[in-house]
């Protein structure tokens, strides 16, 4: 499963064994990716990353957002 890592929306994807990805994105392997996708897809995954990522802008949003309270 693989998903950019800076983008205005988010989208997960399955890719074929063998291929490779850029610097720009992350990925997972494993069991069950189909599954992952179906939830990391959904409306309320999307909106809970853009809550708790950076906003770097005009909507774009990625990485993570440091937590406030370290």
């Amino acid at each position: 499963m693989v998903w950019q890592r800076i983008t205005n929306k988010t989208l997960f994807a399955l890719i074929p064994v063998g291929y490779y990805v850029l610097d720009s994105t992350f990925f997972i392997t494993g069991k069950n990716l189909k599954y992952l996708i179906s939830i990391f897809n959904s409306n309320l995954i999307s909106e809970w990353i853009k809550l708790s990522t950076a906003t770097l802008g005009e909507g774009a949003y990625g990485a993570y957002r440091k937590n406030s309270n370290s």
